[in-house]
């Protein structure tokens, strides 16, 4: 019956913890959200996952690489890679993060060890403790550390002058060392020097400094941890607690009936009235959350009402007053709060809208309102949270050299923090500098991404960087065209990009006289009137260009002029003929110059360019002769007709223009 007892309880206890939670001074349980204290400076987790920092931070615990005060909210340094923070904790001067993957991060001053990274050098940044692991929980006193493992176990390390850390020593550690004694713990809290621990099967355990009687003999220090004795109920059952909180000389535990229950010092009497048994807070009810100020409480109840005690003279209670209070007294916030964490006469609360509020002492700018004024009632921080980012572009195409800017939007557009980072994937291709300006550098693809500090949302530009063109050649250096000649009137200019793989090849073609000569945008060129013109082929990317001379004129086609023979001819009859203008080559051919008998047989000849001054070349000699020699293979037959024929197909030198006309002529031989 007792373990069936047992196993009920705790099954009820972790069941209800779920949302019976708080943050308290110099100490934090696992949240999205989380607010934490120290003695003069402030820390939240947001919904992004991002700590803010700002009040006093003359040690660096601000984590944002200074030594300087801040009046307002700051990103702590991203030293956490890829895990995600889930809890933070503030001691006096120095702060610790807890990562989903139960890994720690302190910073700040160090003094004592109180770091645990086997130092006792101040951090102004976040470092990872490797001495610790699997942690699940993590609370901060004045210079030491308490973490909850996932075992149940607690560790401690820094300042141990008053046993804070429950080894049964007073030597101080830089290194983690474990709370003797203690299993099963589901709950820390630490404050001042002291500490408490709650266990699943509802005890609450106590050690460290004893000056104000929390921890039971007024002003004897404890070392290793003790059981405090419940208050019960009206049957004489021990209330079971759902909630501990350590004050500085005093703690504060909230019982699953709503009730609330004090012991350690009273600020209202003398040290004799100081008590190490749990007194019940009378005007109490419905509480769901508490958490321990110096010398003062607060108290969350299920309407969402916030409560507030104690000492009050820089106005951490909240009611707009100065005046100390022994009885709870209405906070002048919306009842609309979710969470709450008080700390050295200041305090933080949370609504369920994700609000920031604090109130109370600001000689450090604590309360992150940009002043150093003490508020006798809550303020709003301006502490929106971002919920995303996006560019103005998805992909763009920037040349070597050049350079293009993106913008980024970030959402909402009152978030309180819009820093961002920006990168390149491959900054050899590209680079983008703070600004969003992207430069060019060498041909390729990279991504720019732009990351919010705050959440680490980010949005991403897919960015070409073309392989630029170096040069342009063209197919031929002059054209001649023939005005208004089937064939002659135009030409095509075919262009050549270097290299070969350059991305963007577009020309722009142009002529310097439109009225002689047009081209089009495939190279195309058309005569238009007689005339000279100059076509330009420039390439888009690098305005690099190359010319060609044109030349139009309005030259008629080729022709025969003269054949010098005799009629009848002499059996051997050689004919020389002379055209108007040089012949082409490649033309003159036995298919073009040739000569037929009378049946129609084709008779062999052999074929002769015959220049101005009569010498005599192959017709396979690309040389200037307008003048063709045809010298039978075999002599003719006497009496005999025959025909000489030149086709049409045969063309001029220059222009490649046609014969004019076919020519066909008949001749006879001489009998005898």
């Amino acid at each position: 019956m007792k373990n069936l007892k047992k196993i009920s309880f705790a099954f009820l206890f972790l069941t209800a913890f779920t949302i019976l939670f708080d943050i308290n001074a110099y100490g934090a349980t696992k949240r999205k959200v989380q607010l934490a204290t120290g003695e003069n400076h402030s820390l939240i987790l947001n919904s992004n996952g991002t700590i803010y920092s700002w009040g006093a931070n003359s040690f660096g615990q601000l984590g944002n690489s200074t030594e300087i005060d801040s009046l307002k909210p700051t990103p702590v340094e991203d030293k956490f890679g890829d895990e995600d923070i889930i809890s933070v904790a503030a001691g006096a001067f120095h702060s610790i993060a807890l990562s989903d993957d139960g890994n720690l991060w302190a910073w700040g001053w160090n003094m004592y060890g109180q770091l645990g990274d086997g130092s006792q050098k101040n951090r102004n940044t976040p470092k990872k403790i490797n001495s610790i692991s699997k942690v699940k929980a993590v609370s901060a006193g004045y210079s030491h550390t308490i973490a909850l493992k996932d075992d149940g176990t607690v560790w401690a390390w820094g300042q141990n002058d008053s046993g804070q850390l429950g080894n049964n020593s007073t030597k101080d550690s830089s290194y983690p060392v474990q709370v003797y004694g203690l299993k099963n713990i589901v709950s820390i809290s630490a404050n001042g020097k002291h500490n408490l621990a709650l266990d699943s099967d509802g005890n609450i355990w106590f050690w460290g400094e004893n000056w104000g009687g929390q921890l039971g003999e007024l002003f004897s220090s404890i070392k290793i941890p003790r059981a405090l004795t419940l208050p019960k109920d009206n049957d004489g059952n021990n209330l079971v607690p759902a909630y501990i909180s350590a004050g500085k000389y005093h703690c504060i535990a909230l019982m699953f009936d709503g009730s609330v229950w004090t012991w350690g010092f009273n600020p209202f009497n003398d040290l004799d009235s100081s008590t190490s048994n749990p007194v019940k807070v009378e005007g109490l009810d419905n509480v769901i959350r508490i958490s321990a100020g110096n010398d003062y409480n607060l108290a969350l109840k299920r309407d969402g009402s916030l409560w507030a005690w104690g000492l009050n003279g820089f106005g951490q209670l909240g009611n707009g007053t100065k005046e100390d209070s022994s009885t709870p007294k209405l906070v002048a916030i919306s009842n609309n709060i979710d969470s709450i964490c008080a700390g050295n006469s200041f305090n933080l609360a949370l609504d369920k809208n994700e609000n920031f509020f604090s109130w109370g002492l600001n000689k450090y700018g604590q309360l992150g309102d940009e002043t150093t004024e003490n508020r006798t009632t809550p303020v709003l921080l301006n502490l929106t949270a971002v919920k995303g980012i996006s560019l103005n572009e998805k992909k763009i195409t920037v040349s070597v050299g050049s350079s293009y800017r993106l913008f980024a939007t970030i959402t909402p557009r009152n978030a309180s923090n819009t820093d961002v980072v920006w990168s390149s994937s491959k900054s050899y291709i590209a680079s983008v500098d703070d600004t969003g300006k992207v430069t060019a550098h060498s041909p390729g693809t990279t991504t720019i991404t732009v990351k919010t500090l705050d959440g680490g949302y980010t949005s991403s530009c897919e960015v070409t960087v073309p392989v630029p063109v170096s040069g342009i050649s063209l197919s031929k250096s002059s054209i001649t065209l023939i005005l208004n000649k089937t064939n002659f009137d135009t030409d095509t200019i075919h262009a050549t990009i270097y290299p070969s793989n350059a991305d963007n090849k577009e020309i722009i073609w142009s002529s310097s006289n439109p009225n002689v000569v047009s081209v089009d945008s495939k190279g195309v060129v058309r005569a238009v009137s007689p005339g000279k013109a100059v076509i330009t082929a420039k390439t888009k990317d690098g305005n690099y260009k190359d010319t060609v001379n044109v030349t139009v004129t309005d030259e008629g086609l080729p022709e025969w002029k003269t054949i010098k023979m005799l009629y009848p001819v002499d059996i051997n009859k050689n004919w020389k003929i002379n055209f108007s203008l040089p012949l082409y080559y490649k033309t003159v051919t036995k298919e073009n110059i040739y000569i037929k008998d009378e049946y129609g047989n084709k008779i062999d000849t052999e074929l002769y360019f015959v220049d101005e001054s009569n010498n005599i070349s192959s017709i396979n000699s690309d040389i200037t002769a307008s003048s063709v020699l045809i010298i039978p293979k075999s002599t003719y037959v006497k009496g005999r007709t025959y025909y000489l024929y030149i086709d049409n197909d045969l063309q001029s030198k220059k222009n490649k223009t046609f014969l004019k006309q076919r020519m066909k002529i008949e001749f006879k031989v001489k009998e005898n």
